[in-house]
């Protein structure tokens, strides 16, 4: 399958988990439905504003868990087979939140996802997609390693030349996950 392909297979994975999670918060009834409200309502009207700083890194540590994951998922090719579950997590707690906010704050929480929640997302959901395309290519690369012993020398040359590209493709990825996650503390600190 083609890289193409897969990404935009990705992405339409991506864009069903958030279908599923915005469907999923509105079939929510009854008390565990009011304490998420009521937990949302006091994070964006609290008075204690966590810093830039804080902020920042709060949010670089889950974005950092996930890439570190990803970099590592072709050592292990059963990590790599679930991969693609980061970006149905990824969708789905986003539709979860966005169809929450909207919910509990009408119009204003229309323009807080709109301005600071869907800059970030819509740079964070390719590069993961990315990340996760390269990831399940290079897995496949070891894989063939292991697996084929008749032709090792050969994988070892598509292998070293794969892992070069993967390694500078994941430090793109981890800058460009970085500025995703500075427009988002940006456009919070600003907004709250």
């Amino acid at each position: 399958m083609s890289k193409n392909i897969l990404f935009y297979c990705l992405l339409i994975l991506s864009f069903i988990a958030f279908c599923a999670g915005a469907f999923y918060e509105t079939n929510i009834e009854g008390s565990g439905k009011t304490q998420l409200m009521e937990l949302l309502s006091s994070y964006y009207v609290s008075e204690n504003i966590p810093s830039l700083i804080q902020l920042f890194l709060s949010r670089i540590k889950s974005t950092f868990l996930t890439w570190f994951f990803l970099l590592i998922c072709p050592l292990v090719p059963l990590f790599a087979i679930m991969s693609p579950l980061f970006l149905i997590s990824k969708g789905f707690s986003l539709g979860f939140s966005a169809t929450m906010i909207i919910e509990n704050f009408g119009y204003s929480g229309t323009l807080y996802i709109i301005s600071s929640i869907l800059p970030q997302g819509t740079l964070q959901l390719p590069i993961l997609c990315l990340l996760t395309i390269f990831s399940l290519e290079l897995s496949v690369y070891f894989l063939k390693f292991y697996t084929q012993a008749s032709q090792r020398k050969k994988n070892k040359k598509v292998l070293l030349i794969s892992a070069r590209h993967y390694i500078l493709i994941f430090i793109l990825g981890f800058i460009g996950l970085t500025i995703s996650c500075l427009i988002e503390v940006f456009l919070t600190q600003f907004l709250l």
